[in-house]
Formats: C-alpha cells, structure tokens, sequence
C-alpha cells in the first residue's frame, strides 16, 4: 500500500502553505480502491463539514478536504502520485455518499496511553522535593534526621531521572 504525505515540509509528497498546515499535516494511501486519510496534525482537518484530528478515515476521491479548515486538498496532486488503479473516480464517489466510515484507531497506530498515569508523576516530583525540603528545616536540629531525608530526596530524584531516560 502506497502512501503519500501532505505538509509544510520540504520532505512531504505534497507540499503546502499558509493557515495552520503543520509539518505533516496528513498522509493519504489507497486499498482496495479506496482512499484513506490519515490527519496527523494538531489543527485536523474539514471533511465534509466535520473536522477530524488524528483519525484515519475512508474518503471519496474529490471529497472537500479543508487542511487546518482552510487550505483546500489538491486532489488532483494526490490522483497524479496516487492513481486509484482499476476505478474510476466517478465509480468510487458514488459508493461514498452518505458518510465517511471511520477507520478504527487501534488498527492502524498504538495507543498513546499513559502507562503510569498523572499521579505517579506527581508523586515523582513531590518525594525528591519533599525529602530536600525537610532536609533543609532538620539540618539544625537533627542532622541524622535530615540526612536521611536528604538522602532519600536525592535517589528519588535520580530515579526519576533514570525513568524519563529508559
């Protein structure tokens, strides 16, 4: 399966300027005669008057795509490095009307879920914090006390540093 990119970089397929494109803006492929877009940008796109944002979705050859809701698709760059071989894009767009289906995200790219959550990570900054905080109130008083808090703030900052380089 053939892909092409769309974006403001020089390395895309196909490249575009002005509104909010990014980068990678989005990557078109064929199956099966059919055309699936994939908006990989954080300004999505209008297809068909609903905007979708990192999705992949069937689209109809010729479909209005509105790249960051503004910037047209040149669909006749994509038909010139993407031929949808054995149909005609008349043939396609017929079978297309009333919808566009979405294509299930776990098909296609892994989740971006985080395995830890948020409140581990907010327990990773508090404990090393927290230990040179009371090593600093304790140091006067009790030295023993405080170096043991010290010490303690000090690996688990060290592991967390190990954790984001892993």
């Amino acid at each position: 399966m053939r892909t092409i990119t769309i974006g403001r970089s020089s390395q895309c397929d196909i490249i575009l300027s002005g509104g909010n494109i990014s980068r990678v803006h989005a990557e078109i492929s064929v199956s099966n005669g059919q055309y699936i877009y994939y908006d990989k940008s954080s300004n999505g796109s209008n297809i068909g008057g609903q905007i979708i944002s990192n999705r992949k979705i069937i689209v109809a050859p010729g479909s209005t795509i509105l790249l960051a809701d503004k910037i047209p698709l040149p669909w006749d760059r994509v038909y010139a490095l993407l031929p949808a071989s054995g149909h005609r894009v008349q043939e396609v767009e017929t079978a297309y009307r009333g919808g566009y289906p979405e294509i299930p995200q776990q098909e296609y790219y892994p989740s971006t879920n985080d395995k830890l959550g948020v409140g581990w990570g907010i327990l990773a900054f508090i404990i090393p914090l927290a230990g040179w905080i009371m090593y600093f109130t304790w140091k006067d008083k009790t030295p023993n006390r405080a170096n043991a808090a010290g010490i303690i703030g000090t690996i688990a900052f060290v592991l967390n540093i190990i954790a984001l380089c892993a």
